[in-house]
C-alpha cells in the first residue's frame, strides 16, 4: 500500500548560507543538485523527481575499447563497428554474438544497411567502403580521402561523407562512384534521408546543418542553420519531416574514433582510454539557436529541433557533458552522453527531460531502435545493452558526498515522496568514503521523526532505495557544526595620522542577526573598507580575521608596553575590522597591541571562543622636535641660515622654511637624507628689501612638527 510521506521536519527556513551556530541543512533536491550522485535503475526528470527506471541488460561486451557506430537490419540483428582494431559484431534479437567482418583498418567509422539487408561498413584512416553480404566483404568504394566520417542510404544508392575536404559521393550498387559534391567545410560528419527523396548533412568545424538539392542535375545545399557549436554531430527525422540533430562544442576530427574516448574529458587523444575527470550538469535550453549562440562558450553540447517550416530551436543543452548519441523513439528524443553514460529522454514539445539510464561505463556512444525496444552502446569497454520497456524492481539512488567543513552533529532528515522508500545514511572524516566510514544505517525513527544515522563527523552521504511504483522528490539533512576558535591572520598598522573613517551604509536590520541569516542573502556586503582621513595623532589598525564556521565576529583591542603584559583595554565590541586611537591618551614610548576576535555574537557565552594576534613593536610620540638655528649671515641680497632638528624617539622626515609668510619650500639637510633623530640643515636664499623673518619648520616621522621664527636684522 503506497503511503505518502511528508515533509516530517516542520516550520524549518531552508538557507546556504545561515550562521554557522545555527542548524543549517544541506538539501538536494534540484536537478543540478541530484546529478551529482549515482543512479543505478534510477530516473530522475528535470524538476528533480527520482522514480525507479527502465532495466537494464547488458547484451554483449565485444571486449574493445570503443564502438564507434552501429546499424540494425529487418530482421533486428545488430551490427556494432569497433576501434581500434577495425570489427564488425553482430548481435541476432536473442543476444546471440559473432565476428561479423574483421578489416585491415584500425576503426569502424560507420556502417549502413542497404536493400536486401547488406551492410556496408566505412573505416579509417585511409578509408574504405565494405559491402559486406551473407558474412562475405569485398571492397566496394576506395575513394582518395582519408577518412570516411558518414554512411546513408538512399534512392539505391549509397552516399558516403569524407573528412579534410569536405566530400560527399555517390555510389551505385554497382560500385560505380562519382562526386555528388563538396561542401564550404572541412568534414562530413553525419548523413541521413531527410524524408523527402533528399539528404542532410552535418559538418565540422564550421557547424552546418545542410540539405542537399538538385539545380541543373548538379547537387547544390542549403544551410537550415549555422551552429555556434563546432559540429553536427548526428541528424534524425520524425515522420512529419521535423528535423533533430545533436551539436557538439568539441572536435572530434580528423580522428573522430579516438576523440570520442577523449573529447568529453579533454583527454590526450593517443590514448584510447576514459577518464572523466568532470561533473555532468544539464540546463535549461534557450528558445532559440540565436539565444544560444551568444552563450555558446558554456555549453558542450545541444539538440536543434527543425520544424518543416524551418524554425530552429533549440530542446536540450549541456553545459559540462558531451552527447554522442540521438535517437527518435515515439514521441521521445533520447541523448547518449559522455559522462557516466547516461541517457536523457527529451519531450520535444515542452523541454522537460528525464535522466532514464546510467551503464556501468563511461561513455554512451550510440542509439538504436528495433520495433520499440531501445539499445545503446558505451565506450570503455564496448557493450551493448538493452533498455526494457518495463521499470526495474528497484532502483538505488547514492548522492554526492556533503562536506560539512568542520565536524558536526548531524540532525533531522527529511523528504518528499511516496511508495516503498528506504533512506540510509553514513558519515565520516576521510573526503572519500573508504573503510573507516560508518556502515550504510537506515535512518533512526524518533518521536519528532527521522535522523542521521551515524556518529558525528565532517561528511555525510545518503542513499535512497526505490521500489517499483515508488517516488522521491529529493531529501534535505540538519546539521550543526562545532564550533571552533576564531583566528587573526594579519594585523597592519597604518602610518602616523591615518584615520579610518566608516563609510555610511543601509542600516542592517536587527532580526536577520537575531534570526542566524547571512546579511549578504540580502545585498549587505560582508565588509565595506572605511575611508582613510588625516587626523594628527591618529594611529590606526586594520586586520583580518577569519572564523572556521563563518560566524559573527566582533573585535577587542588592548595595548601593552611589554610582551608579557599586562594588557589594558583600549576597546571592545566593535563589529568593524579596523579602529583609530587617538595617541595623545598614550604617554610617549614602545607600545604592543593585541586583537582579539570573538564569535560570541553567535554562540552562548559558555560555548563562545576567541583568538588573538599581537602587533609588532608600535612608537607613540606626540612630542615634537626640537629646532635650534644659527644667527642670519647676510651678503648683499642673500641670507644664510644654519638650523639644527632633533628628536628624542623618532626619525627627522623633513624640513621647510617661508619667507615673510610666503610658501613652504623643502630644504634637505647637509648629508643629502634625512634619516635620523637629528639633522643639520643650511638655507641660502635671496630676500627682498623690507623682509622682516624666516620661519623654520620640521616634521618627524610621527608626524609631529614645531617652527622656528627667525628674525632679520
Amino acid at each position: 500500500m503506497k503511503k505518502l510521506l511528508l515533509d516530517i521536519l516542520t516550520a524549518v527556513l531552508f538557507c546556504s548560507n545561515v550562521l554557522a551556530s545555527s542548524t543549517a541543512f544541506w538539501e538536494v533536491s534540484r536537478l543540478s543538485e541530484i546529478e551529482r550522485g549515482d543512479a543505478k535503475n534510477v530516473a530522475i526528470s528535470s524538476e528533480g523527481r527520482m522514480r525507479v527506471a527502465p532495466q537494464l541488460v547488458e547484451v554483449f561486451n565485444t571486449e574493445q575499447p570503443l564502438i564507434l557506430c552501429s546499424a540494425v537490419d529487418s530482421k533486428g540483428n545488430l551490427y556494432l563497428g569497433t576501434g581500434h582494431e577495425g570489427r564488425v559484431y553482430k548481435v541476432d534479437w536473442s543476444g546471440k554474438s559473432s565476428l561479423f567482418f574483421d578489416s585491415s583498418e584500425l576503426d569502424v567509422t560507420a556502417l549502413v544497411v542497404g536493400e536486401d539487408d547488406v551492410i556496408y561498413a566505412a573505416t579509417s584512416p585511409d578509408g574504405k567502403v565494405y559491402k559486406i553480404v551473407a558474412g562475405q566483404a569485398t571492397e566496394f568504394f576506395d575513394p582518395e580521402d582519408k577518412y570516411i566520417w558518414s554512411l546513408a542510404f538512399e534512392d539505391k544508392h549509397v552516399y558516403v561523407g569524407t573528412g579534410e575536404k569536405g566530400a560527399l559521393y555517390r555510389v551505385t550498387l554497382d560500385g560505380k562512384a562519382a562526386l555528388y559534391g563538396r561542401v564550404s567545410d572541412k568534414h562530413v560528419m553525419c548523413l541521413t534521408s531527410d524524408r523527402r527523396g533528399g539528404l542532410l548533412l552535418g559538418t565540422e568545424p564550421s557547424g552546418l546543418l545542410l540539405r542537399t538539392y538538385l539545380a541543373a542535375n548538379e547537387a547544390k545545399f542549403f544551410a537550415l542553420t549555422d551552429s555556434p557549436l563546432r559540429e553536427i554531430h548526428q541528424i534524425a527525422v520524425a515522420a512529419d519531416g521535423t528535423i533533430y540533430a545533436l551539436a557538439l562544442s568539441v572536435q572530434s576530427s580528423p580522428d573522430r574514433s579516438l576523440s570520442s574516448a577523449t573529447s568529453a574529458t579533454g583527454g590526450d587523444s593517443s590514448s584510447g582510454s576514459v577518464t572523466v575527470i568532470f561533473e555532468d550538469e544539464v540546463v535549461a535550453s534557450s528558445s532559440t539557436a540565436s539565444s544560444t549562440s551568444s552563450g555558446s562558450t558554456a555549453v558542450k553540447s545541444l539538440v536543434y529541433k527543425i520544424t518543416p517550416s524551418g524554425a530552429v530551436d533549440v530542446i536540450w543543452s549541456s553545459k559540462d557533458s558531451v552527447a554522442f548519441a540521438l535517437l527518435l523513439s515515439r514521441d521521445r528524443v533520447l541523448v547518449g552522453t559522455g559522462t557516466k553514460g547516461r541517457i536523457y529522454s527529451i519531450d520535444p514539445k515542452d523541454k522537460t527531460f528525464e535522466l532514464i539510464a546510467q551503464s556501468s561505463e563511461e561513455q554512451t556512444s550510440t542509439l538504436i531502435e528495433f520495433r520499440d525496444v531501445v539499445y545503446f552502446t558505451s565506450n570503455n569497454i564496448g557493450k551493448l545493452f538493452r533498455i526494457d520497456q518495463e521499470a526495474a524492481l528497484q532502483g538505488e539512488y547514492v548522492s554526492y558526498v556533503f562536506d560539512a567543513k568542520v565536524v558536526s552533529k548531524w540532525g533531522a532528515v527529511s523528504w518528499r515522496g511516496m511508495g516503498d522508500l528506504q533512506i540510509m545514511t553514513r558519515c565520516g572524516n576521510t573526503e572519500v568514503p573508504d573503510n573507516t566510514w560508518s556502515e550504510w544505517q537506515e535512518v533512526e525513527k524518533t518521536k519528532l521523526g527521522y535522523e542521521v544515522a551515524g556518529p558525528e563527523a565532517r561528511f555525510v552521504q545518503w542513499k535512497a532505495v526505490l521500489q517499483r511504483g515508488s517516488v522521491l522528490y529529493g531529501l534535505k539533512i540538519a546539521y550543526l557544526q562545532h564550533n571552533l576558535a576564531p583566528s587573526v591572520s594579519k594585523i597592519v598598522v597604518l602610518q602616523p595620522g591615518v584615520a579610518l573613517q566608516e563609510v555610511p551604509q543601509q542600516p542592517l536590520d536587527p532580526g536577520i542577526l537575531a534570526a542566524g541569516l547571512d546579511p549578504a542573502m540580502f545585498g549587505f556586503p560582508a565588509t565595506l573598507q572605511p575611508r582613510k582621513v588625516f587626523q594628527k595623532g591618529a594611529r590606526s589598525l586594520q586586520w583580518t580575521a577569519e572564523d572556521p564556521n563563518g560566524d559573527s565576529l566582533s573585535y577587542a583591542i588592548y595595548y601593552s608596553q611589554n610582551l608579557e603584559g599586562p594588557w589594558h583595554l583600549v576597546a571592545k565590541d566593535l563589529q568593524t575590522n579596523y579602529y583609530t586611537l587617538d595617541s595623545d591618551a598614550l604617554a610617549d614610548g614602545k607600545y604592543y597591541f593585541k586583537v582579539v576576535a570573538s564569535d560570541e555574537n553567535s554562540n552562548p557565552a559558555e560555548s563562545s571562543l576567541s583568538g588573538f594576534q599581537i602587533t609588532e613593536e608600535v612608537v607613540i610620540d606626540n612630542t615634537p622636535p626640537k629646532l635650534t638655528a644659527s644667527k642670519p649671515v647676510f651678503s648683499g641680497d642673500l641670507v644664510e641660515i644654519a638650523f639644527t632638528a632633533s628628536d628624542e624617539n623618532a626619525n627627522i622626515r623633513r624640513a621647510q622654511f617661508s619667507v615673510d609668510g610666503g610658501p613652504w619650500k623643502t630644504v634637505f639637510p647637509e648629508d643629502g637624507i634625512a634619516d635620523s633623530k637629528m639633522e643639520v640643515y643650511r638655507i641660502k636664499t635671496k630676500i627682498a628689501d623690507g623682509v622682516r623673518f624666516i620661519t623654520l619648520r620640521c616634521y618627524d616621522d610621527n608626524v609631529n612638527s614645531t617652527a622656528l621664527q627667525v628674525e632679520l636684522r
